[in-house]
Order: structure tokens, then C-alpha cells, then sequence
């Protein structure tokens, strides 16, 4: 799909990005910044984060608030209209979803369903593999929220698994045991995952954006998933470092999927995406 067809999607549009200080929301945050929308609405309860974007995209409007305000969130709606929402702003940790579950059920759940109750022209939900048969609280409130999208005609979901360098995930977990000089924790020899770039996926949202007419779970096609230890075991021959192995935490999973054996049987493969129509 060209850059100029994607163009064409975002020009003369409002276009929201909620978590727009996060991983995900700042590169996509980037990329609809250079397709020139009309104006591009910056949402964040990360008040630094926010600071730091806005130098880097400065004709940008930020918006320092919380997803969960209804009152904040009916105020930006009436006020800027936004026509073409991204909703990446989402509480993602697993380890702190299984001792918070509440919180994270308040964030995840009642802030998306906040947004829903907007007026807008297409909606874009950011998803996640965690939500195939979850087992985790993180994984569950994004399950409920997927569901709360396909009830309305045009929302779109998009789902796929880790993104390399996001805050808090396993390259920059990695990065600091290095720097540290410790070894490279492992939770299980058999764990495995789906890797994908963050430029990448954030390019695949941006298609799925464009092309989806609502109702659709768009899931991205990761390749195949990767054995935890094995990448561990690749950097420690480069460097010399060990490899300890910590165990599983409550809530994780040794291998997740992208799909539910249903949602298979159901999905129709095109280019990039798998398609799953409501």
C-alpha cells in the first residue's frame, strides 16, 4: 500500500492518539505526524512524556489527561471532534496486572468504553495476543475491551504480540541486566513469543487503519514466535554473559497464539493481515 493512498486517509482529518507518549502510540504518534492530518490530538496522562513529544512534534495539540475522565474525555470530543481515533493507552504489565487486576479493569475497560461513547468516523483499537484465551488480568481486560469494539459498526481491532525496545519489555529488560553486568534473566526454557519492530507494526496499524470498514479483527502477521532461550543463548556466546532461569510469574503464558482455534477457522489471510469479519 502506498504512502500516497494512506495520505489520502488522514488529509483534512482529526486524528486522536490515546497513550501517545506510550511505545506504540509515540511511533504512531510519528508516522500520522508526517501524513499531514489537519490537526492530530495527542493524549497522554504521561505529563513528560507528553513534553518530550511536543518538542518533536510541535504542530501537534497535547492533551494531558486520563482516559478514565469522562468528563475530560466528553470535553475534548465536543471541543476537537475527532474523527479518526487510535487507542493504544492501556496499563500492559502483566505482573502488576495480576496484583492489580482492579485497576488495571478501571483503566483498560472503563477508559476504552469512555472513548466509545463518542461520536466519531472510525475507531482503532490496539490489542494484543494476551487476549486469546487469557490468563492474565492485562489479558482479560483486553478481551472485554475487543468485545466492547465489535459492538459498535465502525470500529476496528488490531492484534499482535511483542514489539522490540517497548518500555518495559524483554530487549531493554535485557539491555540494563547487561549494563549492570548480571545475567540474562529466562523464565522458562520453553517460553516463547511473537516479535515484530515497532516501526513495522505501527506501519501494518496504519493499513489496517485505512482499509478496514469496521466490525473487523485485523491480526498481524508475525511469522513465526521465538524461543525465549535461544535468543538468550545467541547474546550470551556474543558477550560472554550467563543466563538465569527465574520461572514463570502468575498470569503467563509459556507460548501465546494470535488467534483462537474459532477465529482460525474463520480468518481470511491478505497480504500483511489476517482478517476476522464480526
Amino acid at each position: 500500500m502506498s504512502l500516497r493512498k494512506l495520505d489520502n486517509f488522514l488529509k483534512n482529518k482529526v486524528v486522536l492518539v490515546t497513550g501517545a507518549a506510550g511505545s506504540i502510540g509515540l511511533e504512531l504518534s510519528k508516522q500520522i505526524y508526517e501524513m499531514k492530518p489537519r490537526k492530530l490530538l495527542l493524549l497522554d496522562n504521561n505529563e513528560t512524556g507528553l513534553f518530550d513529544l511536543w518538542d518533536e512534534l510541535p504542530k501537534a495539540e497535547i492533551l494531558l489527561t486520563d482516559i478514565r475522565s469522562s468528563l475530560d474525555i466528553d470535553t475534548i470530543f465536543e471541543r476537537h471532534k475527532p474523527q479518526i481515533v487510535f487507542h493504544t493507552a492501556a496499563y500492559k504489565h502483566v505482573k502488576i496486572g495480576e496484583m492489580f487486576p482492579q485497576v488495571f479493569r478501571q483503566n483498560n475497560v472503563f477508559g476504552t468504553r469512555s472513548l466509545l461513547n463518542q461520536q466519531f468516523e472510525k475507531f482503532i483499537f490496539i490489542s494484543t495476543d494476551k487476549a486469546v484465551n487469557p490468563d492474565c488480568a492485562m489479558g482479560k481486560t483486553k478481551l472485554e475491551c475487543e468485545k466492547m469494539c465489535l459492538e459498535k459498526e465502525n470500529c476496528i481491532i488490531v492484534r499482535f504480540g511483542n514489539v522490540m525496545g517497548s518500555r518495559g519489555s524483554l530487549i531493554p529488560i535485557w539491555q540494563k541486566q547487561l549494563n549492570e553486568g548480571k545475567p540474562l534473566t529466562v523464565t522458562d526454557k520453553r517460553m516463547k513469543r511473537f516479535f515484530m519492530s515497532i516501526e513495522g507494526a505501527c506501519s501494518l496499524i496504519l493499513k489496517a487503519a485505512e482499509i478496514g470498514k469496521g466490525g473487523e479483527i485485523f491480526i498481524l502477521d508475525m511469522g513465526k514466535s521465538i524461543k525465549i532461550l535461544e535468543m538468550a543463548k545467541q547474546i550470551a556466546s556474543r558477550i560472554g554473559c550467563k543466563i538465569k532461569m527465574i520461572g514463570i510469574s502468575k498470569g503467563e503464558k509459556l507460548e501465546e497464539v494470535l488467534m483462537t482455534k474459532e477465529e482460525r477457522k474463520r480468518a481470511i489471510k491478505k497480504k500483511d493481515f489476517w482478517i476476522i469479519k464480526k
